[in-house]
């Protein structure tokens, strides 16, 4: 699906009337999946460290002076300010993570 569909769809529902009771339903499953997610997929859920005075937190290195990647789990990909990390099964392709074995 498409980011600009997704947004127009989230829009369009969040527009729509609805009973106050099935709001508060939509409301707490996305706290209960936020809360799931951070709790069963932590490293998922969190964001890279960036470097602080160019050095990465233990166990991290630099990926091009902009962001902190894993050194067991992750890879550099980019050039400059548009480098991030690429988490396995992920792989670098022209400055893109995309998933192994995916045609580029």
């Amino acid at each position: 699906m498409k980011q600009h569909s997704l947004f127009d769809n989230l829009a369009r529902v969040l527009a729509s009337p609805m009973p106050r009771r099935q709001a508060f339903k939509h409301i707490l499953g996305g706290l209960a999946g936020a809360a799931l997610a951070t709790t069963f997929w932590p490293e998922d859920a969190r964001a890279d460290p960036t470097p602080v005075n160019g050095k990465c937190p233990g166990n991290h290195f630099s990926c091009n002076g902009v962001v902190c990647c894993n050194a067991n789990t992750q890879t550099c990909c980019g050039v400059g300010a548009s480098s991030v990390c690429c988490k396995g099964p992920r792989v670098c392709v022209n400055g893109q993570c995309v998933q192994s074995g995916s045609p580029t």
